[in-house]
């Protein structure tokens, strides 16, 4: 069983009068209990749109169309002073001032909340990616061993996603910034699993490696991740097991075979490649191939009329 690294950042609700949570599903705490859901999805919505966009003032205008865009003018503009009452009524029976957390005017809303008063998961996680940025020098790409600075910046940033951005809200703004959020988390678990394997860290490579694949079953470099580190940790039926997995897949869901680096690393493995080069058998699918299905997005299925 693969090594968890110490969770060492604990979000909680002491550090900070409100802890916001989009990561995930939507909630809001404020010291130590919870404030209420908003009673609409509308309502809901809105409020994580405005708190993820939280440095700038948006267009009344830009709200309805995003929110509400398939329905007639006025009936988007109902549902917004609607969705905004509604938000306003329920911080204020929480005991919490609504003009404190949101300014408005008869063109433009923002969420004005001091980061010191009211955190938000989303904005902690992008400011920590941020400094890991930073310490590699302004950019994604990095060599395999990172400073220790780094891999410590880069797991505290991890431990800060609690999950897919508002997983059960499927409009376009929240898929768009949910696919952003998720690529960056990708991306970050992809260098510490290089750093760990660089310094023989197998086990917390091993982590790693298989947290990317509960997030990408289908992301190939991964699965290489998970049989080398179980090669080097001595379980090698593991590491021929999850060869087999990846091939299952890729035949079933994209009918293709695995990589040529992928099929080297399985020879390694069973440590029998003959001069031919030619591979032992790789288990039949348990079902016949599949033509190759494009992955999209989950449909929009429009905006959600209040409820």
């Amino acid at each position: 069983m693969a090594s968890r690294p110490t969770n060492r950042f604990d979000p909680g609700p002491d550090m900070a009068h409100a802890y916001i949570r989009v990561l995930g599903q939507l909630s809001v705490r404020v010291e130590d209990r919870p404030v209420p859901s908003f009673p609409t999805r509308s309502a809901s919505h809105l409020f994580a749109y405005l708190v993820l966009n939280g440095d700038r003032w948006t267009d009344r205008d830009v709200l309805r169309g995003t929110l509400w865009g398939e329905r007639p003018e006025s009936s988007a503009r109902k549902a917004l002073r609607s969705a905004l009452w509604r938000i306003r009524r329920t911080l204020r029976e929480s005991g919490l001032d609504p003009d404190s957390w949101f300014r408005m005017d008869a063109n433009r809303v923002r969420f004005v909340a001091e980061p010191a008063t009211v955190r938000v998961d989303a904005h902690e996680f992008e400011d920590a990616a941020h400094k890991t940025t930073a310490e590699r020098g302004g950019t994604a790409e990095c060599g395999l061993v990172l400073p220790q600075k780094t891999v410590d910046l880069l797991e505290e940033a991890l431990l800060l996603y609690g999950g897919d951005l508002l997983p059960g809200v499927f409009a376009e703004w929240a898929f768009l910034e949910r696919e952003r959020l998720h690529l960056r988390r990708i991306a970050m678990l992809d260098a510490l699993v290089d750093h760990y394997q660089a310094v023989n860290a197998w086990r917390t490579s091993l982590y790693h490696a298989q947290a990317i694949l509960r997030a990408d079953p289908l992301r190939e470099p991964a699965h290489r991740a998970v049989m080398r580190a179980y090669q080097e940790l001595g379980d090698r039926p593991s590491a021929i097991r999850q060869h087999h997995r990846l091939t299952r897949i890729l035949r079933e869901e994209l009918a293709v075979e695995p990589m040529p680096e992928t099929e080297g690393l399985y020879r390694r493995i069973l440590g029998c490649e003959s001069a031919e080069g030619r591979l032992p058998p790789s288990p039949p699918s348990t079902s016949p191939p599949q033509p190759p299905q494009p992955h999209l997005p989950h449909p929009f299925p429009g905006r959600l009329p209040d409820r």
